[in-house]
């Protein structure tokens, strides 16, 4: 077993501060710092990734310029422009909101938001509704269970903080 000096302790203790970005009172003891840590590391509930994995403002966005476009006869361009338009500004929109700090970027919610934009438009009709074949019924009954699968199948976030509590074990046992 290993004796740990006031001054070690202290010097760790504003390192892992200084990582972190978190507020460590000095006179918090490590376990109490490792709890910290511990309790800022929480799963997403099953709603709260449905919520991350589908870009409710840009969907809100495309159904405001489709109502637009829709009351004034507008040419197929315009729907296939907006689309496009709004499926980068869907991938940039998730990168913003999922910037979390001590989190690597969300890569895979970027992704799968990316694809549930994609999902909705079709599934709301143009300008999917303009190429041969298009079925919306199908479209929708795929939209639902697009929904409901990458929240159940994909992993949760792993935060960078989870290897500053890994250095808190070592550094305590």
């Amino acid at each position: 077993m290993r004796i740990i000096t006031k001054t070690e302790a202290n010097n760790f203790v504003q390192t892992l501060a200084q990582e972190s970005r978190m507020d460590f009172n000095a006179n918090e003891s490590l376990r109490e710092i490792k709890q910290k840590l511990v309790e800022s590391e929480t799963a997403d509930s099953y709603i709260q990734k449905i919520q991350e994995y589908i870009p409710a403002p840009v969907v809100a966005a495309y159904l405001t310029i489709i109502a637009i476009f829709n009351g004034a006869n507008s040419p197929q361009s315009y729907y296939w422009f907006f689309f496009a338009l709004l499926w980068i500004a869907a991938a940039v929109y998730t990168w913003k909101t999922s910037s979390k700090p001590h989190y690597a970027p969300a890569t895979v919610q970027i992704i799968v938001a990316t694809i549930s934009f994609a999902f909705w438009v079709a599934a709301l009709g143009k300008p999917f509704a303009f190429l041969n074949g298009y079925d919306q019924t199908l479209a929708i009954a795929l939209l639902i269970v697009w929904t409901l699968v990458p929240p159940l199948v994909l992993p949760p976030e792993q935060p960078q903080l989870s290897k500053l509590i890994n250095r808190i074990r070592r550094f305590l046992s």
